[in-house]
């Protein structure tokens, strides 16, 4: 009931004719960047080359599972949010806006594209474009998108969008 109570109410992206694959790879095999990547790029070609299939995005988390809340601190201030890594295409198959700026490429690690509602919190009416955040590293924003329901029963928190291919731990 709580899912078709937020669907009916705005999700913040298309829900209606994407399908979500979910897969771990806790086997010492993947335990290094290089070979989850490998993985997750032929996951993706073959999931391509599949009759009917439109556009592919691969993300550690996936909206209404949220990943677990990270505090963010910028000149000290401190913001309670979710940082998710997710491939570029990640925006354009689940029609998530983007409002201002640009959504990053796969080869620039220390970039970000932040919720609208992250911006707000950060700068409030100051331009996010270029603006820096430290996430155990320092990122530069270069798009700011629309929020998105990201869980199903608590309170959403902004979102920071990081490159998956450049950001993904083993699960």
């Amino acid at each position: 009931h709580e899912v078709r109570r937020l669907a009916s109410s705005g999700l913040g992206f298309e829900s209606e004719t994407r399908m979500v694959v979910n897969v771990g790879l806790w086997s010492s095999q993947y335990s290094t960047r290089p070979a989850r990547n490998a993985f997750v790029n032929l996951a993706g070609e073959r999931l391509r080359a599949v009759p009917g299939v439109q556009s592919v995005a691969v993300a550690g988390t996936i909206p209404l599972l949220g990943p677990p809340p990270t505090t963010v601190l910028n000149e000290g201030q401190r913001i309670e949010t979710e940082v998710a890594a997710v491939s570029p295409t990640y925006f354009s198959v689940l029609e998530i806006p983007v409002v201002r700026g640009r959504v990053f490429t796969a080869e620039s690690p220390d970039e970000a594209v932040v919720s609208r509602s992250f911006a707000v919190r950060m700068w409030g009416a100051q331009e996010p474009l270029g603006q820096r955040v430290k996430l155990g590293r320092t990122v530069t924003v270069v798009g700011v998108v629309n929020d998105v329901v990201t869980r199903a029963s608590t309170q959403n928190l902004p979102q920071v969008y990081l490159p998956f291919e450049a950001n993904a731990r083993v699960w």
